[in-house]
């Protein structure tokens, strides 16, 4: 049986005749879908109208308030059928053709690993960290290590196709990079990250145009190189709906340097910081993505990672990703915002940094949110402090310092203030345990980096602040946000 409604019409009936106020509409629209949202039981019929009374309406002056429409619980999927004649909206207990899937956010589920204990080298990823985020720098050799950048320490990664029919791939979603490259068929046998990772084959896809456009990125004391190739790219798979068209120019990679990506979990990059940085201007997926408003109403992503390897979940659930909306399930309270201060990385401004109440660090200070980083690093002077603070020891000259696990529970919250909100680590989220030789040791999530003006001061908060707070990146509001994860 359908359930057909007019709810544009009625609430506007219902507004002009004065029967019932803006605001209480809102507030028992608002009241209902936190009902739902709360409720144990499944009830996807009942969460399905609820996202069409609220999307429809919302089309509609004055009528529901968008803080109210974000509060919906959004599906995963719906059923959706505009009647020619009335323009309105049905939802059916039995599909036909007349029915069209749609998703009103996309959760991509991410992958986690363990940190290896040798390939953490702070002063290796510092290395690679500068050759990021200042313009020219070239690394120093005798300190870089090949296949110790902090490649080898990202943890969380997620799943995308590539062309027609979908090749899958493993793909690093990096907020510190803006360009997609993957291994590619063909690649030398000298190439061992190639051969150890799976490899897209423009021959099997029919929307696949090699263009033979060649490409590089330098990556430690060499180079990733390649040809720019256009395919479908999609994420999670080819059956998302969230494709892009067979026009997105990609990096195939022919030849990646060194070591630096033979150990690496994932098989590539899919950069999603901003086009201005891009190599060769080849803009990102999700440009393709946000442009298609029908299917993400909003220009955001966000990250909520689960950081429990050793419960009941393990490395089955890294967390997730979602596309175009936030899933409130994941957070709890407020979004802090905090807006970008360039569009280039995810840069925004730090304020007050502090250990256990006491100011270790005025604001505000330029930072970048980068997922594809796995420690917290600021200015060496700063880090040097919170690293004696939190009994931390240098293990000889190497950059790394480590502390007492039996000090553990006696260790101060360190607290970064964000959007006007501070948020607040403990040691069990800035203190990283590490098997060695099958010995526990607790190694510091801190490191000293010094970045020269005009890109620096600077810090960057990787997976060790990523991992413990809700992150949104809104590209349409060119903001990133913070809440507690739930």
């Amino acid at each position: 049986m359908d359930v057909i409604f007019n709810a544009s019409k009625t609430f506007k009936d219902l507004i002009s005749e004065k029967v019932m106020t803006v605001a209480a509409i809102n507030a028992g629209v608002s009241r209902f879908l936190t009902e739902l949202r709360d409720t144990e039981v499944d009830l996807p019929a009942a969460s399905s109208l609820a996202f069409l009374l609220v999307s429809y309406c919302i089309e509609s002056p004055a009528c529901i308030d968008y803080n109210v429409y974000r509060k919906c619980p959004r599906p995963r999927k719906f059923l959706r059928k505009r009647t020619a004649s009335s323009g309105r909206l049905s939802i059916r207990d039995d599909a036909d053709e007349d029915l069209v899937a749609v998703e009103a956010i996309y959760r991509v589920p991410m992958h986690k690993i363990e940190l290896e204990r040798s390939a953490h080298k702070p002063k290796a990823i510092a290395e690679f960290l500068k050759q990021k985020y200042i313009k020219g720098y070239k690394v120093n050799s005798l300190i870089y290590e090949e296949g110790l950048s902090d490649f080898s320490n990202a943890q969380y990664y997620g799943d995308i196709t590539i062309g027609t029919p979908g090749q899958k791939f493993k793909a690093l979603f990096d907020t510190g990079s803006s360009n997609l490259w993957m291994p590619c068929k063909g690649c030398p046998t000298s190439d061992i990250a190639c051969l150890n990772h799976n490899k897209y084959d423009c021959g099997k896809s029919p929307t696949c145009t090699e263009t033979q456009i060649p490409f590089e990125i330098e990556y430690g004391t060499g180079s990733m190189t390649g040809y720019v190739v256009d395919d479908v790219v999609c994420f999670g798979n080819d059956q998302s709906g969230y494709c892009t068209d067979k026009t997105q120019g990609f990096a195939c990679a022919m030849a990646e340097p060194g070591l630096t990506f033979v150990a690496a979990r994932f098989d590539g990059i899919l950069g999603m910081g901003w086009d201005s940085i891009s190599v060769d201007g080849l803009s990102q997926p999700m440009d393709q993505i946000w442009a298609d408003k029908d299917n993400c109403p909003e220009e955001i992503f966000a990250f909520w990672l689960q950081r429990d390897l050793h419960g009941s979940i393990g490395n089955k659930n890294g967390g997730e990703m979602t596309l175009c909306g936030t899933d409130p399930n994941h957070y709890k309270g407020d979004i802090a915002w905090e807006p970008l201060t360039a569009e280039d990385y995810w840069r925004i401004n730090l304020g007050e940094v502090k250990v256990g109440g006491t100011s270790y660090a005025k604001g505000p200070v330029s930072a970048i949110v980068d997922t594809g980083t796995s420690l917290l690093t600021g200015p060496t002077d700063i880090i040097e402090k919170i690293q004696k603070a939190i009994g931390g020891h240098e293990i000889g000259n190497t950059g790394e310092f480590m502390v007492s696990c039996k000090t553990m529970n006696t260790l101060p919250n360190i607290t970064f203030n964000l959007g006007g909100q501070d948020f607040e680590l403990t040691s069990e989220d800035y203190i990283l345990k590490m098997t060695n030789a099958g010995v526990s040791e607790c190694i510091s999530g801190f490191m000293g980096m010094d970045v020269p003006a005009p890109a620096g001061p600077l810090w960057i908060l990787g997976d060790v602040f990523i991992g413990k707070f809700y992150s949104v990146f809104d590209h349409g509001n060119k903001r990133v946000g913070f809440a507690i994860s739930a």
